[in-house]
């Protein structure tokens, strides 16, 4: 989720949703996403299993009515998770995806390029992560993807956020960890410029 720019006075958020052209692209390459780990009940991220932050809301008719489309909702703090243990593989589908589009602020942008990173590092051959994150490529932490990851995608323009009334007001990228690198790059190009860095 992202902070988009808002106009009103109201606080700031950090769990905006992933914009459709987004979702529709991770669809096309992955077939479906097996785990959302920073997500929220207003994501319209379609993950086999989904992580909502304790103390989120998370109202128990609403996992029910999902559980009827083969979506599972639980409280799961995603920094502190194993995500490739949580996972059932299968190894019919060829590319079996972790989708991350983390909460932003400085701190959280931190700890989220750590978790990402140490996940990639424990991924199997079937099973790749794509994570949607503020190309801040001037910190840090963007350094940890930019030395890591597989392929970058960097979107072009400014991404309008699900829930929010207008452009975000930063840049974005998607990055990925895994071996389909040429195939990511052939569905992720529409969206931006993609490099192997």
């Amino acid at each position: 989720m992202r902070r988009a720019q808002q106009k009103s006075a109201a606080p700031p958020r950090s769990d905006w949703c992933t914009p459709t052209n987004v979702i529709n692209t991770l669809e096309q390459f992955a077939g479906q996403v097996l785990l959302d780990p920073a997500t929220n009940v207003r994501s319209q991220v379609r993950a086999k299993l989904n992580w909502v932050r304790p103390g989120d809301e998370l109202d128990p008719s609403f996992v029910v009515r999902e559980a009827g489309k083969y979506r599972k909702w639980i409280h799961q703090d995603g920094l502190e998770a194993d995500w490739v243990q949580s996972l059932e593989l299968n190894p019919s589908v060829p590319r079996n995806l972790i989708y991350v589009n983390p909460p932003y602020g400085r701190k959280e942008n931190k700890a989220w390029a750590r978790k990402i990173r140490e996940q990639a590092s424990l991924l199997p051959r079937n099973l790749s992560i794509v994570a949607l994150v503020p190309a801040n490529t001037e910190t840090n932490w963007f350094a940890e993807y930019w030395n890591e990851a597989d392929v970058i995608c960097f979107v072009r323009g400014r991404l309008k956020f699900q829930g929010a009334e207008h452009v975000a007001d930063f840049a974005s990228a998607l990055v990925y960890f895994g071996v389909a690198r040429s195939e990511f790059r052939s569905y992720f190009h529409a969206l931006g410029k993609c490099i192997e860095p």
